[in-house]
């Protein structure tokens, strides 16, 4: 044994490997406009980016993005 003490840890503290930036850039791929709000959510045990859109006609799309793959999610 070689005393390094290892635990399981929750599942929101996991790190995401899309980066904030990275999944906006993304989400304005599927809907081009001004990023609005970023925020990190769970849904059904996944890690997700919500991220807010102002498109040039005024109106305000969510997309959600997954923070690990960075897949676009349909929204729940």
């Amino acid at each position: 044994m070689t005393g390094v003490q290892t635990c399981a840890l929750p599942i929101f503290t996991t790190l995401a490997v899309v980066t904030s930036q990275q999944a906006s850039e993304i989400a304005r791929q599927h809907s081009p406009g001004r990023v609005l709000a970023v925020k990190q959510v769970e849904r059904h045990g996944r890690r997700l980016y919500q991220i807010k859109i102002l498109n040039s006609r005024g109106e305000v799309h969510i997309i959600l993005i997954d923070a690990n793959s960075g897949e676009r999610m349909d929204k729940p």
